[in-house]
């Protein structure tokens, strides 16, 4: 059966609704196991600043950006598909997933060790992924 641009896009839906239920779902994971994956502030293990961005403080928090995450991400993919910059734009994806988390984990070790009087001992959560994605969005829509 050949490809069609409307199973394409129906592809890339299943493939982000996938992700958003990915970060509901690993809520279920022991809470041990979930710790291990936390970005701890006073000693971080270097694992965690990619894997704290994937998991979540209770089940309203990783819904609430699972939802997010579709809000930000469905019109860019829509947009990418009427504009024919689909490639592009799961690149830019796929770089938010993976290369971003880095950076980011970083720029908030710099952030409550250094920038700023407030103190938390961790974070964790994909808010700022979905960022990334809503950035996506936009850059895909009037580039």
């Amino acid at each position: 059966m050949a490809s069609t641009p409307r199973h394409r896009a129906a592809a890339g839906v299943a493939a982000l609704c996938l992700v958003a239920g990915g970060l509901v779902a690993l809520r279920r994971l022991p809470e041990q196991a979930t710790r291990a994956l936390v970005l701890g502030h006073a000693d971080p293990a270097v694992h965690t600043l990619w894997t704290t961005h994937f998991v979540h403080a209770s089940r309203l928090h990783a819904t609430t950006n699972a939802l997010g995450l579709l809000v930000a991400a469905l019109p860019g993919l829509a947009v990418a598909h009427r504009h024919d910059r689909v490639q592009q734009y799961w690149t830019a994806v796929v770089g938010v997933g993976v290369i971003v988390p880095f950076p980011l984990s970083v720029t908030t070790l710099l952030w409550y060790r250094h920038l700023t009087s407030v103190r938390v001992s961790s974070s964790l959560g994909a808010s700022g992924l979905v960022g990334g994605l809503a950035g996506v969005t936009l850059v895909i829509a009037t580039a």
